[in-house]
């Protein structure tokens, strides 16, 4: 294993406190990933320090702002003044965080992707299957495979794609950023 990816709402922490203990001696050897849900700076700086503390590390490679819904609530606020991306640049100014990214389940990624400020866009795609029926109307059969990918905005950085198909999840080997 190579990625991690965690975040606070994650069993209220429990995933990062078990994440941690097995973090040491391979830290160097693993790509981590946390996210917040926080859309003010403080907050997102608060959750940032508690992570970095269950993991028991100094930094995180990629700091992701989870689940942008809406744009008015989410977008617009944690990219406005007093926003959590005051909190993110700060971070990676200070060494804390090596990228910066999102993670969205909606079109308000499109307005995040045009702010520039981002790394990389982890969303989930659903594609479905249409069938046609007997009587010509396509029925929705609901979602049949799902993906997770994520891509550069911005810096050329190649993805991450997670990919479940059925019952059997992978995850590629991970494809470090190539600018750098």
């Amino acid at each position: 294993m190579n990625y991690a990816d965690v975040a606070p709402s994650y069993g209220g922490g429990e995933a990062e406190q078990k994440l941690g203990p097995a973090l040491k001696g391979r830290r160097d050897r693993l790509f981590l990933a946390c996210k917040t849900a926080r859309r003010d700076r403080e907050g997102a700086a608060q959750e940032l320090r508690t992570s970095l503390a269950r993991l028991g590390t100094d930094h995180v490679d990629l700091y992701q702002m989870h689940a942008l819904q809406d744009v008015q609530k989410d977008v617009d606020v944690a990219l406005g003044p007093g926003g959590a991306i005051e909190a993110f640049r700060e971070a990676r100014t200070q060494g804390l965080v090596r990228f910066l990214g999102f993670s969205a389940h909606s079109s308000s990624r499109l307005k995040a992707i045009d702010s520039g400020v981002f790394d990389t866009i982890l969303y989930r795609s659903i594609s479905s299957v249409t069938t046609k029926a007997t009587s010509t109307k396509r029925s929705w059969r609901g979602p049949r495979r799902g993906a997770w990918a994520s891509w550069p905005s911005r810096h050329g950085a190649r993805g991450l794609a997670r990919r479940r198909q059925g019952r059997r999840a992978t995850l590629p080997k991970l494809l470090v950023p190539a600018h750098q």
